[in-house]
């Protein structure tokens, strides 16, 4: 949500980046390393997440370096 709030700050104040910290955390999940993903696994995530269709949706273009940098901050 970070990533997006340039191109989509609308969304950012109806959902609160918090509020889905918040929601993530009531699951048990915070970071990407609490899912079981390795963290030598976080550059493949990255190259597949970047080619997925559905990436194509996201508001923001994001290529496979900056997609491997946000999930290594969340890692």
């Amino acid at each position: 949500m970070r990533f997006n709030a340039e191109v989509a700050p609308l969304a950012l104040e109806v959902v609160p980046v918090e509020v889905v910290e918040e929601l993530a955390a009531l699951a048990g999940f915070s970071r990407l390393r609490q899912l079981g993903i390795p963290a030598q696994e976080l550059e493949e995530v990255a190259e597949a997440t970047a080619v997925r269709p559905g990436a194509r949706a996201n508001p923001r273009p994001a290529s496979a370096e900056q997609i491997a940098e946000l999930v290594r901050s969340v890692w």
